[in-house]
């Protein structure tokens, strides 16, 4: 894989799975971990869209 075409977020993603991987751990367990952050994370910013965009009274 080249990494000229990755961006610095898919550069750190790539190493810290391989990071991972050579530490022995599966890198389905890192993928399930990474999955709950990312729904916590923009679960989150949806609600503050949300509360924020009927705060103007857009919706």
């Amino acid at each position: 894989m080249s990494e000229v075409y990755l961006t610095e977020f898919a550069q750190d993603l790539h190493a810290l799975i391989e990071k991972h991987i050579n530490n022995g751990v599966p890198p389905e367990d890192l993928v399930d971990e990474l999955v709950k952050q990312c729904n916590s994370t923009f679960g989150k910013y949806n609600v503050e869209y949300v509360r924020r965009v009927e705060g103007e009274g857009l919706t």
